[in-house]
């Protein structure tokens, strides 16, 4: 056997061994931590399963939040996946091995319906990578979930071999985009959120204290609009889209919260401020406010 025979050869069995290494510790080492709100279901029980991103575990600050924020809003029982001992691994292994954490996810799923969950109560939220399985594990669960929500789903390596159509994952699949270095360029989702710079960049990165950088920000954005709102705004001068702009019902907003998604399909725009809760729309409000303090002012 020649020398370059023999080097191929030892490169494919690293490879496979490499590809059977990651396979073996993500089924060995995940496992879902539920809110205890799961047990004996009716079919008018929700669910929701969060999951999280590359080098994360279940115990990331915004996940312990929108787990809050789920059981105030939604209720029931809300499950978080964690892959954090098979996550800490390289990226290129991970985005090679997406389908194996995929399949784990669509067993969970089939695993509430069996214990009794309708999927039609269902929900989902992933981050980055996350998103990634989220959405695929929705399309092989033959969109049949409600919906999903997906904050700056991974873009790397993902992007140069875009295969999938993530509206085929849920009856309606909401993305919000923060970051062009990390977060995907598709825009193949139902509604695809733009937030701040064109979806690309957050003024917010400069000044937040949990150095969360524009890809973190989209969890933190996302849990804030459970309390405050985005709204769908005119798409900004600086971005440069080649399309049809979308009809938004008034105060159509980036979120949980809104219930009308069902009426919007395309890009939408929202612009974001450099301090909590980093809305515009709550900055120009609090403009106003004290704007017309001053001018009362001056007749007292």
């Amino acid at each position: 056997m020649r020398f370059s025979e023999c080097l191929v050869l030892i490169i494919l069995i690293a490879t496979v061994n490499g590809f059977f290494h990651t396979m073996f510790l993500a089924r060995s080492t995940t496992h879902f931590i539920d809110n205890g709100d799961c047990r004996n279901p009716d079919n008018s029980t929700k669910f929701a399963i969060i999951v999280h991103g590359w080098r994360q575990t279940c115990e990331e600050k915004y996940i312990l939040k929108l787990t809050t924020n789920l059981e105030t809003f939604r209720g029931d029982c809300v499950i978080c996946m964690n892959f954090g001992v098979v996550g800490a691994t390289k990226y290129f292994g991970l985005v090679r091995n997406v389908d194996v954490l995929a399949e784990i996810l669509l067993e969970k799923l089939l695993d509430l319906e069996r214990l009794g969950f309708d999927p039609s109560n269902g929900y989902m939220y992933g981050f980055s990578y996350g998103a990634r399985i989220v959405i695929l594990a929705g399309i092989l669960y033959g969109q049949r979930l409600a919906e999903i929500d997906v904050c700056d789903m991974a873009g790397p390596l993902f992007d140069k071999f875009p295969i999938l159509d993530s509206k085929a994952a849920a009856k309606n699949v909401q993305c919000i985009h923060t970051s062009s270095s990390k977060g995907t360029w598709a825009r193949d989702c139902h509604q695809n959120w733009n937030m701040g710079y064109c979806g690309k960049y957050q003024i917010a990165e400069e000044t937040n204290n949990e150095n969360a950088g524009s890809h973190g920000l989209c969890n933190i954005f996302y849990n804030a609009a459970f309390h405050h709102n985005f709204y769908a705004e005119e798409v900004p001068s600086q971005c440069n889209v080649g399309y049809i702009k979308p009809y938004w019902p008034n105060k159509f907003k980036m979120g949980y919260n809104e219930r009308r998604k069902h009426k919007v399909r395309g890009e939408l725009f929202a612009s974001t401020w450099r301090n909590y809760p980093y809305s515009k729309a709550r900055k120009i409000r609090r403009r106003f406010f004290f704007s017309f303090n001053n001018f009362r002012n001056m007749f007292v």
